[in-house]
């Protein structure tokens, strides 16, 4: 597929370097710094100017992409790019990247006047913050839009009653139990009704809604509850975050940056701003203040966002999430005490992988620390012995969807090429 990206961000330079390897990635840009920060190694068409420029336009090929995704930092200037592109080319579609510049409410006057497919990767995150919340503890979370099921990974608590368990004793307890992985060993395709439960065993699985708070408390030995909710960090992703939950949790938010909190603080009276630094916050906070507590960090600096949390955990706050958009820090993270982490990129990545096939996916959800991944599709009679090695059918009932696991990389392009 050809795939146009309009504008140059971390964005941007993520999805060029992850998409680029099955598809016919060009990028255009007025930044002329991007030579210097894109591999000459990577296979890019990349293109220095304006969309507006005819030659542009015309060197890049704009006509024939069979995907555009308008990632400009400017709201107007994406939807202005939607503008000018459908003139061009009325075949592809066109995605417009907003939640930066224009608020709710022009957006959605913008879009009764102007039929667009949108994406606003600070709504997702907040979306998964919120999910991690719902299902307190889970380490990891994923969505599959338009049914009632989702991912989990959890360990187990060493005082759970699933320890010492063998998972044909659990999975009579929880029918509806799909188990995916047990720590790092793939379970989907294998008998392990005899394999015994160990403490701080991390299992991947797949859950329905209606009985997934239930076994999640099991695993963890008791249900969690939070009463309030600290974000570190009032930028874009903060400021979503606190907006998303402040219907049903009380939300603070702590931000070191005065004219940012006088901001905030106009935006909405639900929602407690305080002028102050992340640890410097967390050291100030009483015993009585930490009990029940989430600790979401969620500023743009992943250094910060790691110490932050590393101190709440210290301090005792029982649960601490973090944000992180530098790959080269989750493992750092991981083997730390962090209750959760959040990775923006690989939810953007996620999000827009289902319009570069031409399968008819729905959704497209990456497992951690893996390649494996689950795809979601229109309902489809693909036969078992038709699909690619390593690629199952899972045994989920879904009345308008079909979902598929995929162990690696070679099974995922394998089902993406096949005729349904």
């Amino acid at each position: 597929m050809r795939i146009h990206l309009i504008g140059y961000n971390p964005i941007s330079h993520y999805l060029a370097h992850q998409l680029v390897q099955h598809h016919a990635i060009t990028l255009i840009t007025s930044d002329t710094s991007i030579h210097d920060a894109i591999s000459p190694d990577l296979d890019l068409n990349i293109f220095i100017g304006k969309i507006s420029e005819a030659q542009i336009q015309k060197d890049s090929d704009l006509a024939n992409a069979d995907l555009i995704i308008a990632n400009e930092d400017s709201d107007e200037l994406n939807f202005w790019t939607q503008q000018l592109v459908q003139q061009i080319n009325k075949r592809a579609p066109c995605l417009i990247r907003v939640g930066n510049t224009l608020n709710q409410n022009d957006l959605l006057a913008i879009q009764q006047w102007m039929p667009c497919t949108t994406f606003d990767p600070k709504e997702w995150v907040a979306n998964q913050f919120k999910a991690l919340l719902d299902f307190p503890g889970l380490i990891d979370y994923r969505s599959l839009p338009g049914c009632d099921w989702s991912v989990g990974i959890s360990q187990v608590h060493p005082q759970s009653d699933w320890c010492e368990q063998s998972i044909a004793t659990i999975t009579k307890r929880y029918p509806q139990l799909h188990l995916l992985r047990i720590n790092q060993a793939w379970a989907i395709h294998k008998d392990i009704h005899t394999t015994i439960i160990k403490p701080r065993d991390q299992l991947t699985f797949l859950f329905p809604h209606e009985s997934g708070n239930a076994m999640i408390a099991d695993i963890n030995n008791a249900p969690i509850k939070h009463k309030a909710i600290v974000i570190g960090g009032g930028g874009h992703v903060g400021f979503q975050l606190a907006k998303t939950l402040s219907p049903d949790y009380t939300v603070k938010v702590i931000e070191n940056n005065r004219k940012r909190c006088q901001w905030l603080s106009s935006q909405s009276n639900q929602i407690t701003i305080m002028h102050q630094e992340m640890i410097d916050f967390i050291d100030s906070m009483t015993e009585e203040e930490i009990e029940n507590i989430c600790w979401c960090s969620a500023s743009n600096d992943d250094e910060a966002n790691i110490l932050a949390a590393l101190q709440a955990k210290t301090i005792g706050i029982p649960h601490a999430m973090c944000l992180i958009h530098r790959p080269e820090y989750q493992m750092l993270a991981e083997s730390s005490p962090i209750d959760a982490l959040i990775l923006p990129k690989t939810t953007v990545l996620d999000h827009i992988q289902p319009y570069t096939h031409a399968l008819p996916v729905k959704a497209i959800r990456s497992l951690p620390n893996s390649e494996a991944k689950l795809v979601l599709t229109e309902p489809n009679q693909i036969p078992e012995a038709s699909l690619p090695r390593h690629c199952h059918q899972l045994p989920v009932e879904l009345r308008t969807s079909t979902l598929y696991f995929c162990e690696n990389e070679i099974s995922y392009n394998a089902l993406m090429k096949l005729d349904t």
